[in-house]
């Protein structure tokens, strides 16, 4: 399990730097384990809306990857997100993450800040874990 969560992290990390680098910001995404122990990244998208709310989003991959979680299609997932940390007056990158062999979530959070030259600096990070 830990295994497969470190590789949604990674996974999900790394896409999201490279969003944030090319575009200085990116939409909600998914990651999955699927059952061959693979990581992928999965989009949302809902033909009525070209340009979403972010919670549209998130909730619509939630929806999708719970239930492909419960029908043991897929062994983990993570959905992706941008987040202002007001505590911390920072940007974060959060990955919230779910497997079936938990009840525990683990959200991750990542805060960063990109310089005038478009590169990307990591300051802290912590996790969080809830039912």
């Amino acid at each position: 399990m830990e295994k497969d969560l470190l590789k949604l992290i990674n996974a999900s990390k790394d896409f999201a730097e490279k969003l944030l680098i090319d575009y200085k910001e990116f939409y909600p995404f998914g990651a999955i384990i699927d059952t061959s122990g693979k990581a992928k990244t999965v989009a949302y998208s809902k033909d009525d809306n070209d340009f979403p709310e972010s919670l549209t989003i998130i909730n619509g991959l939630t929806k999708h990857l719970d239930k492909r979680l419960n029908e043991n299609d897929i062994l983990a997932y993570a959905i992706v997100y941008d987040a202002y940390i007001k505590e911390k007056g920072m940007d974060a990158i959060c990955i919230q993450l779910k497997h079936r062999e938990s009840i525990e979530n683990l959200t991750c959070y990542y805060c960063y800040k990109i310089n005038t030259e478009g590169a990307l600096t990591y300051y802290e990070a912590w996790s969080e874990r809830s039912n």
